[in-house]
């Protein structure tokens, strides 16, 4: 960090740690580098009395947890990070830190503290005008739904989060999305929709050059082609 420890203070945490990108693009960060730089970071935010500097690490190590798969311990990082924001009256940023909480939540299993969580973030990032907020709310909400086995409510949200992903340039959450809405397709047994779909996201990733998606997305196309047609 050009060998000066305190020019992260001075300096937005958002565009300041190397490893971390911009989250709210659904961009992930990477995160062994950007932990290392966040864990040695918060305690010169917290020395500046800096609350948003504050609130960005606790929640970049949230992402960095969740990037790991451990969103059991993500979770206290995002819910310290909360009251943060709220202080520093960053709506936009804390329907973010509501998304990454209810995000969590939801993949624990906990769907109705998950869509307590999404539903107020959604309020804010309408409030804020925030398209991308608001299409990680949607995607959530199908994520939600498809779990808890409303596969036609899945369906509508992960349109409505593609189209918005879509309209603001953000290829890469927008194929995530995509291979979701796949998922509640093949649930709901509309396998063409399945594959079609797929097909897209599979489009996205390559012109990313996102290998490991590429390689999901192959098998799941390969595993539908494989399957029994069905009986007319």
């Amino acid at each position: 960090m050009n060998g000066d420890p305190d020019a992260v203070v001075r300096r937005p945490c958002r565009t300041a740690l190397p490893g971390s990108t911009d989250v709210s693009r659904g961009e992930v960060p990477d995160g062994t580098l950007a932990r290392a730089h966040g864990v040695s970071a918060l305690p010169l935010f917290e020395k500046s009395g800096d609350l948003v500097g504050q609130a960005d690490i606790l929640h970049l190590l949230g992402c960095c947890q969740e990037q790991q798969g451990a969103p059991h311990r993500a979770l206290p990082y995002h819910e310290r990070a909360l009251p943060l924001y709220q202080a520093a009256g960053d709506a936009r940023w804390e329907a973010n830190c509501r998304h990454s909480t209810g995000w969590c939540h939801a993949l624990l299993g906990h769907y109705d503290r998950a869509r307590r969580y999404r539903e107020d973030a959604l309020t804010l990032a309408r409030g804020a005008g925030d398209r991308i907020h608001k299409a990680h709310v949607l995607d959530s909400r199908g994520y939600i739904d498809h779990q808890c086995g409303r596969y036609s409510g899945a369906v509508e949200n992960y349109r409505r989060a593609r189209a918005l992903f879509r309209e603001s340039d953000c290829s890469s959450a927008e194929a995530d999305t995509l291979l979701h809405l796949g998922d509640a397709y093949l649930a709901l047994g509309r396998c063409e929709a399945s594959r079609q779909t797929w097909h897209e996201a599979l489009a996205l990733h390559r012109a990313r050059h996102r290998t490991a998606e590429t390689r999901v997305l192959r098998e799941r196309l390969d595993a539908l082609d494989r399957r029994p047609a069905a009986p007319t």
